[in-house]
């Protein structure tokens, strides 16, 4: 399992980037965790963070087909989720 780590901060053009991380890490048949780190008072944006996420999974939908294996969750750190190719 590969992990992708995104920042609350992170811009469009570093999504970009590390939706083709994840390609790269899908098409070699690897699971890939994706986390969103939250640290001080960003914690309380947790619903921005929720729509960068949904923004980003749409952002690999459109650059393979993938499979949720674990739903957008809520976690001590931040937020979590488990894709794979379908």
């Amino acid at each position: 399992m590969k992990i992708i780590r995104i920042g609350f901060k992170t811009a469009f053009h570093d999504f970009q980037t590390k939706a083709k991380n994840v390609k790269e890490f899908l098409e070699r048949s690897h699971k890939v965790k994706i986390e969103m780190r939250l640290f001080g008072r960003e914690k309380n944006f947790i619903n921005l963070a929720k729509e960068k996420m949904e923004k980003f999974l749409e952002l690999l939908k459109n650059l393979i087909d993938i499979k949720i294996e674990k739903e957008l969750k809520e976690e001590s750190i931040g937020l979590t989720m488990i894709i794979s190719k379908k």
